[in-house]
């Protein structure tokens, strides 16, 4: 065995050549996430929805109902959007149908299930049901089915993207 100090003493590492290891590393395996598609990723945009005509379901005087809790009612009016290209004047031979729908689910809510964000669950619950229902009765006619979506989260989200009815619009709401 040696007795010289160079062999007693481990080895120094330079703290600089350990950066630069570290470095390497880091932003090797970034770039190689990066460039393998981890990064954020740009969303398509979807065709634009065409809404076509907009017809009052009710006439202009709407409706008053009762709440599910039975003390408090709803007085208001809707109107739905349709899918452009659908003959509307096929619905208002089934509006009754489509008035009992929109009732029937009304009835269903507490007060609480109608601040904004139940109003909007309401609104797509109405827009489903009246969809099936212009299905049920009107079986021939041609109903355009592309799924449209939205990607602004903060957009007013569609009712209903498979239509004819996408969009519900209570154009009179009071809650008492």
């Amino acid at each position: 065995m040696s007795d010289t100090p160079e062999a007693a003493a481990p080895a120094k590492k330079s703290p600089m050549m350990l950066i630069i290891i570290l470095l390497v590393v880091v932003g090797g395996g970034a770039g190689a996430f990066m460039f393998m598609g981890g990064g954020e990723k740009k969303k398509k945009s979807a065709p634009p929805l065409e809404l076509g005509e907009v017809v009052d379901v009710f006439s202009k005087d709407g409706f008053t109902t009762n709440l599910a809790n039975g003390v408090s009612f709803l007085q208001g009016n809707v109107s739905f959007g349709f899918k452009k290209g659908f003959k509307t004047d096929l619905v208002k031979k089934i509006a009754p149908a489509l008035q009992d729908t929109i009732l029937r689910v009304i009835m269903t809510k507490q007060p609480e299930d109608l601040d904004r964000k139940g109003l909007d669950a309401t609104k797509v619950e109405i827009a489903k049901k009246a969809n099936a229902l212009i299905r049920q009765f009107l079986p021939d006619e041609p109903i355009p089915s592309k799924v449209v979506t939205s990607d602004d989260p903060d957009a007013d989200p569609f009712d209903s993207n498979t239509g004819p009815v996408v969009q519900v619009y209570f154009t009179k709401f009071a809650m008492q």
